[in-house]
């Protein structure tokens, strides 16, 4: 005689995790190695209103900093960035003010925008040139122009245009925060070896509105477009403080080689910046 089946002990396979639940269970691990192909985890333009709400969660952004969830945003955006989501656009230009002081923020949202493309280049100008906007949000949407420029060269002068319109404007009541902004301006376009750009970088300088400690000065400048000869190293000092080395700009950071001057002094700068304020909890 057959015994009875009981329904209640019968156990029937879990339900697969949808390609989203796959993204949020991704955590730190996946984020701090290359990008994934989130695409195949399932990922399709059909998720691109989960990944938008995902990567602008204000609360996901400030969960503890061991958790997986304060992953998540981040892998949302990655993958709304290789889905070239215009939708995303401007949510995540909204984002740009309360993640300014997130280090993985201010580094990977100008390569999302890079790879949504074109589409972001007026949204971002807009950002960039708005005085009322935070300061270290409009070098990101700068950051994001140069991205887009390096990425679609298609659209290189509509976005070198952006930043040359942030160099010609003038903030009288912001004068320390616009000479931040427009030095990191001309470091992404010495990147980009904007040369159109040269008559623009020389009226900044010439008007003072450009912090000299990002970029250099007007010289520095023109070397890097090989149009005179870089300045001479100073001579080594006898004997260097702990932590830096002869003949560097600053401490850790070292000098010279194209290109390698002007990313050293823009690290240098933003850590500068930074050290006044709170300590990114997902960078300890």
């Amino acid at each position: 005689m057959d015994e009875p089946t009981n329904e209640l002990t019968s156990s029937a396979e879990p339900p697969a995790p949808t390609p989203i639940e796959r993204l949020r269970a991704l955590g730190e691990e996946a984020f701090l190695a290359e990008w994934p192909d989130y695409l195949m985890l399932g990922i399709g333009p059909e998720h691109v209103p989960e990944l938008i709400g995902i990567a602008t969660d204000r609360t996901l952004n400030r969960a503890p900093e061991d958790s997986t969830a304060v992953w998540a945003p981040m892998h949302a955006w990655r993958a709304l960035g290789q889905l070239g989501a215009e939708a995303a656009i401007e949510p995540l230009i909204g984002m740009l003010e309360p993640l300014e002081e997130d280090d993985w923020a201010t580094e990977e949202l100008p390569v999302v925008f890079g790879m949504i493309g074109p589409a972001a280049i007026e949204p971002l100008r807009r950002h960039l040139t708005e005085p009322t906007n935070r300061p270290y949000a409009r070098t990101s949407a700068a950051s994001a122009l140069k991205e887009i420029a390096v990425r679609h060269p298609a659209h290189r002068a509509e976005a070198v245009a952006g930043l040359v319109q942030q160099l010609d404007a003038r903030d009288a009541l912001n004068v320390s925060d616009e000479a931040v902004i427009n030095g990191f301006v001309i470091s992404d376009l010495i990147n980009m070896q904007a040369a159109e750009a040269l008559p623009a970088i020389e009226r900044a300088f010439a008007d003072n509105r450009v912090d000299l400690s990002i970029a250099g000065d007007w010289d520095d400048v023109q070397a890097e477009f090989g149009l005179k000869p870089r300045k001479p190293l100073p001579e080594p000092a006898a004997s260097a403080a702990p932590g830096t080395s002869a003949g560097s700009d600053f401490a850790g950071f070292p000098s010279g080689g194209s290109g390698g001057k002007t990313a050293a002094k823009k690290k240098a700068k933003r850590k500068m910046a930074q050290a006044s304020r709170r300590k990114n909890r997902k960078r300890k």
